[in-house]
């Protein structure tokens, strides 16, 4: 017989699978205009807006995955399985934005025990958070360091920084920080969240141990070995 709390957890995942699919099935109609329409019929004007309409569906459609893919971690717990890699070998299917300049740790020799696809796509999360928190030459150091027990992994980049205020907040689901000042605005805001989900899964921590106003930020993770 179900607990009380898992009986809850089942009629939460429930509710939510359900509202997924009542949402993403007109998106998918909207989708399939183009192949609707007889384009060459339709003025510039009229395309230009079905194109715009097109493409805010696109983007609705991935913000919902990422929101539903978020909710997933805070609600059923994530099972790892951890193996042993080099950092040269872990960081071969990493793929930066063009507008970041990555610099990686030096000792790409040295094994880190993690489970991989999972610690890659926490390492993208923060890859691209940083490049689009970022300014005109984005750059991001890497450190990996071993110290007693613990793997530390150091991102620190050269962009707008973080107010003391939020720092623990952009791990928040649905928190964003504004790309042009140091202020809240809505979004959807699910990267590091799901970033902190895998580090926590890990028996780990992530937090901001250094930030400043256009200067940037450093986030710390640290996992056992």
């Amino acid at each position: 017989m179900l607990s009380t709390t898992g009986s809850q957890t089942k009629k939460k995942s429930h509710f939510w699978q359900s509202l997924r699919h009542e949402l993403k099935t007109p998106l998918v109609n909207i989708k399939a205009l183009p192949q609707l329409i007889e384009w060459e019929k339709i003025d510039g004007d009229n395309k230009l807006f079905l194109e715009e309409s097109l493409s805010a569906a696109q983007e609705l459609g991935t913000k919902m995955d990422r929101i539903f893919e978020a909710w997933q971690l805070e609600t059923e717990p994530l099972t790892i399985q951890t193996e042993i890699i080099t950092l040269e070998a872990f960081i071969k299917n990493i793929h930066p934005p063009k507008n970041l300049c990555i610099h990686y740790p030096k000792n790409l020799t040295q094994k880190i025990k993690v489970d991989v696809p999972l610690m890659r796509k926490a390492w993208k999360e923060i890859i691209n958070n940083a490049a689009f928190f970022n300014t005109e030459e984005s750059r991001l150091h890497i450190t990996v360091t071993k110290e007693k027990q613990k793997i530390i992994m150091k991102f620190q980049d050269n962009g707008i920084g973080i107010a003391p205020e939020h720092q623990k907040s952009i791990f928040d689901m649905l928190f964003v920080v504004s790309k042009s000042r140091n202020q809240v605005e809505s979004g959807t805001g699910v990267g590091l969240a799901i970033t902190q989900h895998i580090i926590q899964a890990h028996g780990g921590t992530i937090e901001v141990t250094q930030s400043e106003k256009n200067k940037g930020t450093t986030l710390q993770i640290e996992i056992p070995t």
